[in-house]
């Protein structure tokens, strides 16, 4: 984590933080090949003018942002909001002998920061799959500012032996421990900090390994 400079010292950084410079990079670097383009062709063609380099410039820059507004379109409104859910089948006769047909839901990163459209959406998801158990996998959260909503999400999710949850780097950053403990034990969710937790009776566990 940076502390000093123009980067943002009241968060881990994130790799956004290197594409915002990295965009100037490419800007400037766009904006010098211009300038050599049009240095030789002029010295080749003495037809070639001010206005028409200005022209070329001007559509090779266009060029460029569009593709760079279409990919932060997706980046900033499209892919943050995808809620895609994987099906795994395990196979194993251990597992298949202690577990049976019992199904688990695996969340993780989720970064909340409002309770908007794709928190509700991933909880309708969730419980759709009517898991025995909901198991989330650290980074609930992108600030303080966002635990008062990740504890309002994490409360409307359902699962038969409950919600399992393990911080994650930008949790411990935000929160002590106990802080996080105490937030989640309230709505019921169980954390799983360097701890294990019996599934069933016949030798499962679930463990978690802080971040």
């Amino acid at each position: 984590r940076c502390t000093s400079g123009w980067w943002d010292n009241r968060r881990p950084m994130s790799a956004w933080d290197l594409v915002k410079p990295g965009m100037v990079i490419v800007h400037l670097m766009m904006l010098g090949l211009l300038g050599v383009y049009g240095l030789l062709s002029a010295r080749r063609d003495p037809h070639w003018t001010t206005s028409r380099f200005l022209s070329t410039a001007t559509l090779a820059l266009a060029i460029l942002v569009g593709f760079e507004g279409v990919a932060f379109g997706y980046v900033r409104f499209v892919e943050p909001h995808w809620i895609a859910v994987s099906r795994l089948r395990v196979s194993h006769d251990g597992l298949a002998q202690a577990l049976g047909r019992w199904r688990l839901v695996h969340i993780t990163d989720l970064h909340i920061m409002r309770f908007g459209m794709r928190e509700r959406l991933m909880v309708w998801q969730v419980n759709r799959q009517r898991p025995d158990w909901v198991v989330i996998t650290g980074d609930l959260i992108n600030g303080r500012e966002g635990w008062p909503v990740a504890l309002a999400v994490l409360r409307r999710l359902r699962a038969t032996h409950g919600v399992w949850v393990v911080p994650g780097n930008t949790d411990n950053h935000f929160l002590s421990a106990q802080q996080f403990a105490d937030g989640l034990r309230e709505i019921g969710v169980q954390v799983l900090r360097n701890a294990r937790a019996p599934m069933g009776e016949a030798g499962a566990w679930l463990v978690g390994v802080d971040d």
